[in-house]
């Protein structure tokens, strides 16, 4: 039923029993209506297809709000604000070739890990008398599979004479599985002063919306005096991930006319009149978050409990966890909270105490919070320790 307090589905009991009252005022008190009777079986054949119609308008009910539509339900109640799930991307990095003098390793050369995840060259290589070359790749399918730590690509797919040997200095990163609901649901509450305009919220608002960027805050100067160094009336994006050429024309699009963008990066964006604008913005810093949990358990804790654990404190910093998946976390400005993180490790069953420690070198750890201003914390799996 639908009423002030919203939808109110009908279960099979409910069903059955307004069947059954409705046969007994039909056909007399007496009739029987068991579960092995003629006219029961039929009656809870139709409470039982009458409940299905009933969840099915329930889902529909439910698809036209955010906070309980899915898929792609949930997906159209973001275009009500102008927003769309992000889809998958491949991982980027760079890779070493080594070969013979004059080889020319064409564009597409493709290279792989042990684990069958693979990358292609972006470019054509020729080597020169240093029989060495650096070239970025790209994952070949899109999706957290393609981050994959520094010295692990060392298989050459599709081998050509002259080329020897491949490996990655550095891990490979920017690989993302397609948003999940959880995910999207989150930007879509960030996202909701997008609608305005010239705000710092919808300035924020936009720049999350742009692929790649992972977090934003925006501050501004609305006075006539410096501000430390940020100049009168202006304003300045701090930014997390994403492309500077595209910071950029977000900013200029969404920000105040005569407002300067104010930041220690600095690019140049056309306005749609061809008119050139240098827009500045502020990249964060990172802050290596380390964890070490020293746990007490029952016999409900899991096998896998330890990795669960280190799960739940990455989901709550923000980083990498063992598989690859990347979290946000905290985001710009989160400072890790020592209670929290204690809080979020107890979401595994089985812990009867936690002592914890955190760090921000791995050598001098302390049981106190980590202020982080206008940067990202970022831990992964091999810092958080849990014993």
């Amino acid at each position: 039923m639908l009423d002030e307090k919203g939808f109110k589905r009908k279960r099979f009991a409910d069903l059955f029993d307004s069947l059954e009252t409705k046969a007994k005022a039909v056909f007399g008190e007496q009739i029987n209506t068991s579960e092995r009777s003629p006219l029961g079986i039929i009656l809870r054949l139709f409470a039982w297809g009458l409940s299905l119609l009933w969840q099915i308008s329930e889902h529909v009910y439910n698809s036209a709000y955010v906070d309980t539509a899915e898929g792609v339900s949930l997906e159209r109640v973001g275009k009500y604000i102008g927003i769309k799930r992000r889809g998958s991307l491949p991982a980027k990095g760079e890779v070493i070739l080594r070969g013979e003098p004059g080889t020319v390793v064409p564009a597409g050369f493709l290279v792989g890990t042990e684990a069958n995840a693979l990358f292609a060259t972006k470019e054509e290589l020729t080597f020169n008398h240093t029989r060495t070359g650096k070239v970025e790749i790209v994952a070949v399918e899109p999706g957290t599979k393609g981050n994959v730590p520094a010295q692990t690509i060392v298989k050459i797919i599709n081998p050509i004479a002259g080329v020897s040997e491949v490996i990655n200095p550095e891990a490979t990163k920017e690989g993302r599985d397609a948003e999940t609901d959880v995910e999207f649901r989150k930007r879509y509450d960030d996202s909701v002063s997008k609608i305005g305009a010239s705000t710092l919220d919808a300035i924020r608002a936009a720049l999350l919306d742009t692929p790649g960027i992972r977090s934003a805050l925006v501050e501004h100067n609305d006075t006539m005096a410096y501000i430390k160094d940020r100049p009168p009336k202006s304003v300045e994006a701090f930014v997390y991930g994403g492309d500077d050429a595209k910071i950029a024309q977000v900013i200029l699009e969404t920000k105040a006319g005569g407002i300067e963008a104010y930041g220690k990066t600095v690019v140049e964006a056309k306005d749609k009149g061809g008119n050139t604008h240098k827009i500045g913005f502020t990249r964060v810093a990172e802050v290596p978050v380390y964890a070490k949990l020293t746990l007490t358990t029952n016999f409900d804790f899991p096998l896998d409990g330890a990795k669960r654990v280190r799960t739940e404190v990455i989901k709550y910093i923000g980083g990498q966890d063992e598989n690859a998946m990347e979290y946000l976390g905290l985001g710009i400005g989160g400072d890790v909270i020592f209670s929290k993180v204690i809080h979020y490790a107890h979401n595994i069953p089985g812990i009867v105490d936690i002592a914890l420690e955190l760090s921000t070198d791995g050598v001098t750890y302390s049981k106190n919070n980590i202020p982080i201003d206008k940067a990202v914390a970022v831990t992964d799996w091999k810092k958080v320790v849990v014993g």
